[in-house]
């Protein structure tokens, strides 16, 4: 478990995170605020820092608002344990990317598209051009055609729907795979079986372009 340390010198009267109140007895005791995770912290974490000073004095009167202390962040949910005799656990879970899209927004791992600060973490992770409504159907797609690429070793780096219906995957080596929505099941049968025809040959060469649209027929251009 991942775990960051904040000092709190300020004066609190209320601490939120958990729905409970701070005694009297216990005003200007809380020395040390232990910020907790399952995972590497992706969110930045002075940001994280500075936004749990404004939460402990904020006044804060229910237990989700706290919530919007963090909308800038990865952050999605916390939960805080006090620990004996003046300090207190907040264990926070983040959003986890599955691609980025434009405008540095993210698509996460509960198909939410949040807009974070800028994280000091590097994502290895797709990017994904398509409407709203349309990413996750377009996502899936590149997982699809991903699964048949790991085959030669192989990855997407962009997959972007232009038109409507026009499916268009870059991947690693430059090359570039366009798909239509229409009958893309079809077309998927043809990139395994491509794929199948090439690792059968014992000669793989560098694609360039190759077009799946075309009725019972694919057009390859190698590099």
């Amino acid at each position: 478990m991942k775990k960051i340390n904040v000092l709190a010198l300020f004066i609190i009267s209320n601490l939120f995170l958990s729905c409970s109140e701070v005694s009297d007895d216990e005003k200007n005791s809380i020395q040390q605020i232990n910020i907790l995770s399952d995972h590497n912290f992706i969110s930045d974490q002075n940001i994280i820092s500075s936004n749990l000073s404004r939460l402990l004095n904020s006044g804060i009167v229910d237990g989700d608002s706290h919530l919007n202390f963090f909308k800038d962040t990865w952050i999605y949910s916390m939960k805080s344990k006090k620990k004996w005799p003046n300090s207190f656990d907040i264990k926070i879970q983040e959003h986890q990317p599955l691609a980025k899209l434009r405008g540095k927004s993210f698509l996460t791992h509960s198909g939410h598209i949040i807009f974070p600060d800028e994280s000091n973490t590097e994502f290895n992770v797709i990017y994904l051009d398509a409407p709203d409504n349309e990413l996750l159907d377009v996502f899936y797609a590149s997982r699809e055609i991903q699964s048949q690429l790991n085959r030669i070793n192989s990855k997407i780096i962009s997959f972007e729907l232009h038109n409507k219906d026009l499916l268009i995957a870059t991947i690693n080596t430059g090359g570039v795979f366009a798909f239509s929505k229409k009958n893309f099941r079809v077309q998927l049968e043809r990139l395994e079986d491509f794929i199948s025809f090439e690792l059968n040959s014992g000669k793989l060469k560098p694609i360039k372009n190759i077009d799946f649209r075309y009725n019972n027929a694919i057009a390859v251009e190698f590099s």
